[in-house]
């Protein structure tokens, strides 16, 4: 999460170390060890269901550009079970 700029979310401490947004459901780890960043740990599945405005930051991928950003290769190293299933 980028700090530096206003976050348009009010954030709720549910654990010591896990904060959740009221509007979005965005839900961050705090990452002690590196002066507390706020790491995206999980959201919610009705937001990506419904694929709308807060539904996680997966449809920034660089999908526009696939020769150029290899996106497919890295997909593959993640998941082998993909090698043969989708294109590049």
């Amino acid at each position: 999460m980028n700090e530096e700029e206003i976050v348009p979310d009010i954030l709720n401490s549910t654990a010591t170390d896990l904060v959740v947004g009221r509007r979005s459901s965005f839900a961050f780890w705090i990452d002690k060890a590196h002066q507390d960043r706020r790491i995206l740990a999980a959201i919610s599945q009705i937001n990506v269901s419904r694929n709308n405005y807060i539904n996680g930051p997966f449809d920034q991928l660089a999908d526009n550009y696939p020769e150029e950003v290899e996106i497919a290769k890295f997909m593959k190293l993640t998941n082998p079970s993909l090698k043969g299933r989708i294109d590049h």
